[in-house]
C-alpha cells in the first residue's frame, strides 16, 4: 500500500514538474505582477534585465533561445518592444503571445494622453490602469492557459489588486496637495503615474537612446526658472547627468527613480520606493 502512495506522490510531483507553464515577460515589473498571481505554479522568466533600457535593448541569441521555448511571451506593447516584434515573426517555432496593452480600451488611453498625442507605453506604472485592467487581464489570460489553477489564480489576483488599491488610500490625499504642480522628468515614464493626482510633467527626453543638446538644456533650464517646477526626476535606466546639471542651475532638488524595479521583489515594493522618493523631493 505505501508502494502504491508514493508512486502516486511521485506521479504527481513530475506531472506538475513537467507541466509548469513557462512565461516569458519583456520587463520586470511584469515579472513582478505574474509571480503575485501565480505563486510556484508557473515560471517566469525576464528578458530585460531591470538595469536596461528597454527602448534601447538588443536581444542576444540565449534570449531568443528563451523566447522561442516560452509557453507564453507577455510584451507590454505600444511600441516599447520594438526589437521584439521581427524577431517573434521570424520565429520557427510560434510562441504565443500577449501585448498588455490591448487590455485597456484605445479611448481610454486617447483620453489620457491626448487623441493627437503618441500614447505613452509606461502603462504599469498607473495603480488605476492596473487594478482596473492589467491585472485582470493577464489573469484572465493566464487562466485560459491553466485551467487547474485558475481559482488560485483569481484568489491571488483578487488579493493583489485590494493590496495596490491600499497602497494608493496611502498616499493619494499627500500627493493630490500637489495637484496643478509641475514637475521635470528626465524620461517620462512616470506620466500616468503623476496624472492620476493632476501632477503636470514636463519631459526633458522622450527616451530612445537620445540625449538633450546643450541648446535644449538651456532652454529647459530658463523653462524650470520661469515656470512653477517643484522637483525633478531622473530614472536608474537613464542618464543622469543633465537631471543634476538641471537641479544645480535652478536649485529645484532632484531624486532617481526605478520603473522598472531593479531591487524590488513584489509590484506593492516598486511602488512604494518610488512613492517614498517622490515624496522625499516635494516636501523639501
Amino acid at each position: 500500500m505505501k508502494k502504491f502512495i508514493i508512486f502516486g506522490f511521485m506521479m504527481t510531483l513530475f506531472a506538475s514538474l513537467v507541466f509548469t507553464l513557462n512565461i516569458v515577460v519583456t520587463i520586470k515589473p511584469y515579472a513582478l505582477i505574474i509571480e503575485d498571481i501565480v505563486g510556484d505554479r508557473a515560471v517566469v522568466h525576464t528578458l530585460i534585465k531591470p538595469g536596461v533600457n528597454p527602448h534601447t535593448f538588443s536581444p542576444k541569441v540565449s534570449d531568443i533561445k528563451m523566447l522561442s521555448s516560452a509557453d507564453l511571451v507577455i510584451m507590454n506593447g505600444l511600441n516599447l518592444e520594438e526589437f521584439l516584434v521581427e524577431k517573434l515573426k521570424n520565429m520557427k517555432s510560434k510562441v504565443d503571445v500577449f501585448q498588455v496593452s490591448d487590455l485597456i480600451p484605445m479611448k481610454v488611453l486617447e483620453k489620457l494622453n491626448g487623441k493627437k498625442k503618441p500614447i505613452n507605453p509606461h502603462v504599469w506604472l498607473s495603480i488605476e490602469l492596473l487594478t482596473k485592467y492589467i491585472v485582470p487581464g493577464i489573469t484572465e489570460e493566464l487562466c485560459q492557459f491553466d485551467e487547474n489553477d485558475r481559482e488560485y489564480f483569481r484568489r491571488n489576483s483578487e488579493f493583489l489588486i485590494t493590496e495596490l488599491e491600499k497602497l494608493e488610500d496611502k498616499y493619494s490625499d499627500i500627493l493630490l496637495k500637489y495637484s496643478n504642480k509641475s514637475v521635470l522628468v528626465y524620461h517620462p515614464s512616470f506620466y500616468y503615474f503623476f496624472k492620476e493626482y493632476g501632477i503636470k510633467v514636463v519631459s526633458v527626453s522622450e527616451g530612445h537612446g537620445d540625449e538633450p543638446t546643450i541648446r535644449r538644456l538651456m532652454k529647459i533650464i530658463k523653462s524650470v526658472e520661469k515656470n512653477d517646477i517643484v522637483a525633478i526626476f531622473g530614472e536608474k535606466q537613464q542618464n543622469l547627468e543633465p537631471i543634476k546639471l538641471i537641479s544645480k542651475q535652478t536649485g529645484v532638488p532632484f531624486e532617481v527613480l526605478d520603473p522598472l524595479g531593479c531591487d524590488e521583489q513584489n509590484i506593492i515594493e516598486l511602488f512604494e520606493k518610488n512613492f517614498e522618493g517622490i515624496l522625499k523631493v516635494l516636501r523639501k
